[in-house]
């Protein structure tokens, strides 16, 4: 299925499905594991794999079944096919939902009504066209939410901003600190979407630790650069062309680098001294606590691009201030 590609955006999967005359779903369950076993002997070589924490074994001869009906009743607490208004269903499950759930916010806890926001957001060759990217409509949001204020601006307009008015916080694109370090004042607080992401994930203790191996790297390492959206990459984008330049301006040295994009990310990650992920706004929490755990069982240190940005322009630790006031 090829939906929704424009000059921008890549089709976010690809599906197989097949059709056979006269199979019922016992033929069907017989093929699948047939063909889930053949397709990860030919691309990782073994029916044993780690997924999102979990080693999933897909060679042994039974596998699980359950009834999906049952499970569904054990998960809800509740017959939830004896139930026939739909809206008396929805307000059942959502009940369990908020009990269950532990509210987490990327800002808005550290908001009083009234605080003047400013969220420095470049519009470049690589800002997608039309929109802002989905943590500064997060961000945004939540300062709505706190009946806080926000006021957006480019890099080039933020200094006359400051000559008006005092912000508790200034909210930046990472790859824009090196601009607008000098002109923010010690007194407010700079901070970026990307660090703001790494907290609420609960990310920012790993990915510090990663950002301090980049004074470390040595001439014939190599460094992973892991993009977890889909997004057709421009002529200058960060992660293939700007955080290169950046290292290898840092260190003086020469670096290698290899690059992956979207669900694609390597088992095996020996060969690699430094990872350095997106902000994964496009991943779930879920599958970056599990590439997280995969760097760490094999001792690899990693870090996002804002805290590697933010570590190469030597404000790092102010970057993180908005945690401790």
């Amino acid at each position: 299925r090829n939906e929704g590609m424009d000059t921008q955006h890549l089709q976010e999967f690809t599906q197989v499905e097949w059709y056979v005359s006269y199979w019922n779903f016992e033929d069907n369950i017989k093929f699948y594991k047939k063909f889930i076993r053949a397709l990860l002997l030919e691309l990782v070589g073994t029916t044993t794999i780690e997924y999102q924490g979990h080693t999933l074994d897909f060679g042994k001869e039974t596998w699980n079944r359950i009834n999906y009906v049952e499970e569904m009743r054990k998960i809800f607490g509740f017959d939830f096919l004896a139930i026939e208004d739909p809206n008396e269903l929805k307000d059942k499950i959502g009940n369990i939902i908020n009990q269950n759930k532990k509210e987490k916010f990327i800002i808005k806890d550290r908001l009083n009504i009234g605080d003047l926001i400013v969220m420095v957001i470049p519009i470049d060759e690589s800002a997608p066209k039309g929109r802002i990217i989905l943590p500064q409509q997060n961000v945004l949001r939540e300062i709505l939410d706190a009946h806080a204020t926000a006021i957006c601006v480019q890099p080039s307009e933020l200094s006359s901003i400051l000559n008006k008015l005092t912000p508790k916080y200034i909210i930046t694109d990472s790859q824009v600190f090196n601009s607008i370090k000098d002109i923010v004042p010690e007194n407010i607080i700079l901070t970026s979407f990307s660090i703001l992401m790494a907290n609420y994930k609960g990310e920012l203790e790993i990915l510090v630790n990663g950002a301090k191996k980049i004074s470390e790297l040595e001439n014939g390492d190599k460094v992973l650069i892991s993009e977890g959206c889909t997004h057709h990459r421009q002529c200058n984008d960060i992660g293939t062309v700007r955080l290169p330049n950046w290292i290898k301006k840092y260190t003086d040295k020469n670096i290698e680098f290899e690059f992956t994009q979207g669900g694609e990310f390597p088992q095996d990650l020996s060969k690699f001294a430094l990872i350095i992920h997106c902000g994964c706004c496009m991943l779930n929490e879920a599958e970056m606590k599990s590439r997280l755990k995969k760097a760490n069982e094999q001792n690899i240190p990693i870090v996002n691009y804002g805290m590697a940005i933010a570590y190469m322009n030597g404000i790092l630790e102010r970057s993180m201030e908005i945690f401790h006031s």
